[in-house]
């Protein structure tokens, strides 16, 4: 399956969304899955360093709205490339983007709720 999960940043310091991404994530590669992440962080980011995995960094500390664009041109842009979405968390510019971009494409997008 061609996977691409969607979060705001793998920043560690960011807590549990980004702690537990790569470890699942690496999980699942080994499990034959292709997994790609898409986030805000910018691609020099020492916590990227050495990713296992593509991270699409669309780099953006600008607005909520100017996030939701990023990414919703990047879905639009992109989408067909993956089995199925997810997205980690509510509430920000990844899960609304995420609604709109797919909401009328045959692209499966699952939510992924932390903290609850």
């Amino acid at each position: 399956m061609r996977l691409l999960r969607a979060i705001s940043t793998l920043n560690p310091a960011s807590g549990g969304p980004a702690a537990t991404l790569t470890p699942i994530t690496k999980e699942l590669m080994s499990s034959g899955h292709r997994v790609e992440v898409v986030c805000f962080d910018n691609p020099a980011d020492p916590w990227l360093n050495d990713s296992p995995f593509v991270v699409h960094c669309l780099e953006s500390k600008s607005s909520f709205y100017q996030r939701l664009n990023k990414l919703y041109h990047f879905l639009r842009a992109n989408s067909h490339g993956y089995d199925c979405v997810i997205v980690h968390g509510l509430w920000s510019a990844v899960d609304f983007a995420v609604w709109r971009a797919l909401r009328h494409t045959s692209t499966p997008y699952v939510v992924l709720l932390h903290g609850i």
